[in-house]
């Protein structure tokens, strides 16, 4: 004789199943929906930037100015994804002012408007 499972049991499977996908879709426009907010200050490359910054940290780049950068930081346990902001330095050469390079500060403060 074969043992056979309670329907209760293969129902709440079944439900589990079911809703798994729905649960990954909400918790994806969680993500989105938090990420649009951030996305207003700050910028995913220096051509986009919209929100500038100050590096307080004590080096020579203390009091350079920059803008908030954002990336995802794959840190968690299991894949979790964070939203990670930081002030990016630009840097120029001296002769002719165009781009040079950037440089990452993660103390900082707003530049006020």
């Amino acid at each position: 004789m074969t043992p056979q499972l309670p329907t209760a049991v293969i129902a709440f499977g079944l439900a589990a199943v079911l809703l798994l996908p729905a649960r990954r879709a909400h918790g994806a426009s969680a993500m989105n929906a938090f990420e649009n907010r951030v996305a207003k200050s700050a910028a995913e490359s220096r051509e986009a930037s919209k929100v500038l910054c100050v590096c307080k940290e004590d080096t020579s780049h203390h009091n350079s100015v920059g803008f908030l950068r954002r990336f995802h930081d794959l840190s968690g346990p299991g894949g979790q994804i964070e939203i990670t902001v930081t002030c990016e330095l630009l840097d120029f050469f001296e002769e002719t002012g165009e781009f040079s390079g950037q440089t990452t500060c993660d103390t900082w403060e707003l530049l006020p408007k």
